[in-house]
């Protein structure tokens, strides 16, 4: 956030059928009103939602901010707060259910039905994950074209996979029109031991406008690849961009996200905050 000089607006829609996954959420970012930059972001959503599913529901709100320690080093923190709520059980009985793949049970009524026999009815969730947690980073900025970064994410340990403990690290290279990454990091809880993920991906900019992305992801956890593609606008008043990620593995899920984004800074209505920077 610190390397530019934007105030925009954001909203996001991503989607997964085969996990009956979507979220909606927004994004606002402010660098043109200080050296400290900040955003805020909310997104929540539904996963599993079919019938004999988990019917998890979601809500994702973070705050950041980012600081030039020099013009070749930024660090940033991110506050977050999660809450998972869930209405189904996995295989559809609630007999011996944990909180994973039963959720945590509210109110329980036991009735007797016609037969004689005790009926549970469960009318009420608590939300099995409701806790606040938070994100750190490091870039250094090594050439005007080469860029290092280290990130350690939900630092607080909560110790499950809902939200996971991950350390890891990246190296980018770009110039005005072609930009690629490689990044890697630890999972520490989303599986019984530590896994790691490798992912890779690039950019290229068409006629100023156009950006061309493509993305490779390495899963160790899951065993799985997955290729993405994204194709975009970015102009001065507003950007419109779209991506798609299709796991390899037999019955993986494909994901689609959209972005669109309003640049208050086009505006002028940031302008005089702007000019002495």
């Amino acid at each position: 956030m610190v390397e530019t000089r934007v105030y925009h607006l954001q909203a996001l829609f991503q989607g997964s059928p085969e996990a009956g996954r979507h979220a909606y959420g927004g994004v606002v970012v402010d660098s043109v009103t200080g050296n400290l930059a900040g955003a805020l972001s909310f997104v929540g959503g539904y996963v599993d939602m079919g019938e004999g599913g988990l019917r998890r529901s979601y809500l994702d709100a973070r705050a950041a901010l980012a600081y030039p320690i020099t013009d070749r080093i930024f660090v940033g923190l991110t506050g977050r707060y999660a809450k998972i709520t869930q209405d189904g059980v996995l295989g559809g009985r609630w007999l011996d259910a944990g909180p994973v793949s039963g959720g945590l049970r509210d109110d329980v009524v036991v009735e007797e039905n016609a037969a004689g026999e005790d009926v549970t009815t469960i009318v009420g969730r608590h939300s099995f994950v409701n806790e606040f947690t938070f994100d750190a980073a490091l870039t250094v900025k090594a050439t005007d074209n080469l860029y290092i970064a280290a990130v350690g994410q939900n630092l607080t340990f909560p110790d499950h996979g809902l939200l996971p403990t991950t350390v890891g690290g990246g190296v980018g290279f770009g110039t005005d029109d072609f930009s690629i990454e490689v990044d890697g990091l630890a999972d520490l809880h989303s599986y019984r031991e530590t896994s790691y993920r490798l992912m890779a991906g690039g950019e290229y900019l068409v006629a100023d406008r156009f950006p061309l992305r493509a993305g490779y992801r390495f899963d160790q956890g899951a065993g799985q690849h997955a290729l993405s593609l994204g194709a975009g606008y970015v102009g001065t008043q507003f950007a419109v961009e779209g991506t798609v990620r299709r796991a390899l593995a037999s019955g993986g899920p494909t994901t689609f996200v959209v972005g669109l984004s309003y640049h208050l800074e086009s505006s002028g209505l940031t302008r005089a905050q702007s000019d002495g920077l």
